[in-house]
């Protein structure tokens, strides 16, 4: 049975974008998807969001003017019936997808439909540092065929635009690096996070990111054991959770950190954290852009991030905005994070630099690829 999807149906109008997206649960990519489409509707272009699937613990982000619906599929791939017949019932001029086996997918979806849209796809991740079993390797390969009939393909950084010529072999005239969006906060975004360790002395660490094998937390567990040795009252607050919790928590037990570590789960809003932290500290094994990075940036605070391919080098500027740190390496992670602490990048360069990510800028750099 077709979902029912009649109330993401629009009116006819001058320009109609409608974003693709396996579901809307909490990600960089959904939470990307999120802000572009609320960019695209302020600025006038009647958008849709179209979800494969029924996750949507971030919908309510969404503006009243963003169209959101779900085709309740189970499988990204068994929804390209549907969303080849939404397509044929709409009419959009441009459909943007985001992640690879969405993107294979809002090709064939398109191409199924009796007028094409104009369609953009968006790779979020490396490429060549992904743990690909056959699943993901089949799915590369239907990208390395199918994206050379899309319009253009956007990579978020200029390390994924590179993967996307050497690994998938694109031609570099349909590759456009875009980089993310990211929400800028207001007033209320900026209220004292509830964790007293944020009035107390010592500087608090803050990490954000699913716990899972990419964030590489237990390097920065080991990190912050180093401070302990050093008799310096440090403290990290970790934001988010995921399937390496459990371990986590007995590895900080077992560095004899656990009073100086606090897992506060899964917050809606950060940005009060990320305001009240005197560092915020990435430490992943790879990242595609590294958002998290922008929102310290946002306010003011200082960053240390691992030079891990691919996003966070770029962000920082090699260095200029933050400091590098080798990747699994806790003694240079410790290393970089004594240096920033004792010499903090300037608040204002940090704000200044988060500008160029603003959402109204990004959105109409894409509005420029696909009209």
């Amino acid at each position: 049975m077709m979902p029912d999807i009649r109330y993401a149906i629009m009116d006819s109008s001058d320009r109609h974008i409608v974003l693709f997206i396996p579901s809307l649960t909490y990600g960089g990519a959904e939470q990307v998807a999120v802000i572009l489409a609320n960019a695209f509707s302020r600025s006038g272009i009647k958008t849709s969001l179209i979800t494969a699937t029924s996750g949507d613990d971030i919908s309510d982000q969404l503006d009243d003017s963003v169209k959101h619906a779900s085709l309740d599929q189970s499988r990204v791939l068994t929804s390209i019936p549907y969303f080849s017949q939404y397509l044929r019932k709409t009419q959009p001029d441009a459909v943007l997808s985001f992640m690879t086996h969405t993107n294979v997918a809002a090709i064939l979806a398109n191409e199924m439909a009796y007028q094409p849209a104009k369609i953009v796809v968006s790779e979020h991740t490396t490429i060549s540092n992904r743990e690909c079993g056959r699943k993901d390797q089949l799915i590369l390969s239907a990208a390395a065929r199918l994206y050379p009939r899309a319009n253009r393909v956007v990579a978020v950084s200029n390390g994924i635009a590179s993967e996307l010529q050497d690994d998938l072999g694109l031609k570099e005239e349909l590759i456009q690096t875009i980089h993310n969006p990211v929400r800028r906060p207001d007033e209320s975004d900026l209220q004292s996070p509830p964790n007293p360790w944020f009035e107390d002395s010592g500087p608090v660490l803050l990490a954000v990111g699913r716990h899972e094998p990419q964030k590489d937390f237990s390097t920065l567990l080991h990190a912050v054991a180093k401070f302990k040795s050093d008799r310096v009252n440090t403290k990290l607050v970790l934001l988010s959770e995921g399937s390496e919790t459990p371990n986590l928590k007995k590895l900080a037990a077992n560095l004899g950190i656990e009073q100086s570590v606090s897992f506060e789960g899964y917050v809606s809003d950060p940005y009060p954290y990320f305001s009240a932290a005197d560092l915020f500290v990435l430490s992943s094994r790879w990242e595609g852009f590294g958002n998290v990075i922008v929102e310290a940036m946002m306010v003011g605070t200082p960053v240390v991030a691992t030079d891990c391919p691919v996003g966070p080098a770029e962000v920082l500027s090699d260095g200029e905005f933050g400091k590098l740190a080798p990747v699994g390496d806790p003694d240079g992670l410790a290393h970089a994070i004594r240096n920033e602490l004792r010499n903090p990048t300037d608040t204002t360069k940090l704000r200044e630099r988060s500008k160029e990510f603003d959402p109204d800028r990004i959105a109409a750099i894409y509005k420029r690829v696909m009209f």
